[in-house]
């Protein structure tokens, strides 16, 4: 029987908000299709400090994207923890990284979230090294300067050795799985792309056997997903064995 959950506005389905040690749960939102109630109502959930954070944005667009992806994520949380929204306590990592303060009756919950463009992405799984990376296809960066960076020097044998009609689009997905599996470790920006070794020379991306660099050289799940054109996305777990990976739409009702 399927039971709901209560959270501070409205109950949510039980079924779809479980996590097994066996699954990745990913969930999508296009912040284009939110109405300007939802977003108050997703301000509202805030906390003094996120709202403080939000108003130091120079741009309102930006302003924008923090309120949902956190407001959002606060209520993920809630689902899962069968708790309200505005009860959800955040902590940071040396690196910046978003955790959530646990007490000992909670289930551990670990979860990352991407934004580009119009989109955000959340991934939430019991496993603790997660990381998930969403980006839009700009094809006019990618040039010479910023292949550099994030590609080391085999990969790049292989990535200028493709048609260069397709190369914008193999950047971007080499990009998200590096981006993943760094987000996964909570380093961000410090831990440099080019020292993850990927096997690019066919589908899907992998991690390389050969060169790698510590600590990528223990068993991790890396998988690309699509959700609408001119994005890609993948998400990276510390595990050893396959997990299955489920895919839902965020939608107002929801939640409200």
């Amino acid at each position: 029987m399927t039971r709901n959950i209560k959270t501070e506005n409205k109950d949510v389905r039980e079924d779809i908000f479980h996590l097994s040690l066996d699954s990745i749960q990913l969930w999508h939102v296009d912040i284009c299709q939110l109405s300007a109630a939802f977003y108050q109502h997703l301000l509202d959930c805030l906390s003094t400090d996120e709202r403080e954070r939000a108003t130091s944005f120079k741009f309102e667009g930006d302003q924008s994207v923090f309120v949902i992806a956190r407001g959002i994520l606060r209520h993920l949380l809630a689902a899962y923890l069968k708790k309200f929204p505005s009860n959800i306590d955040f902590t940071y990592n040396v690196y910046g990284k978003p955790l959530m303060k646990q007490s000992k009756q909670d289930n551990p919950i670990y979860f990352n979230l991407s934004h580009s463009n119009n989109m955000v992405v959340y991934a939430f799984s019991l496993k603790k090294f997660v990381g998930i990376d969403i980006e839009y296809i700009k094809a006019d960066i990618v040039e010479p300067g910023v292949v550099q960076q994030v590609l080391s020097k085999k990969e790049q044998k292989v990535f200028y050795g493709k048609p260069i009609e397709k190369q914008p689009l193999s950047f971007f997905r080499i990009w998200v799985c590096k981006e993943s599996l760094i987000k996964a470790l909570g380093h961000g920006f410090s831990y440099s792309p080019i020292k993850i070794e990927l096997d690019i020379r066919k589908d899907p991306i992998s991690l390389s056997q050969e060169g790698q660099n510590k600590p990528f050289t223990q068993k991790w799940l890396l998988k690309e997903f699509s959700l609408t054109c001119g994005y890609v996305g993948a998400v990276a777990l510390k595990t050893r064995q396959d997990k299955g990976i489920t895919h839902s739409w965020i939608t107002e009702d929801l939640f409200y």
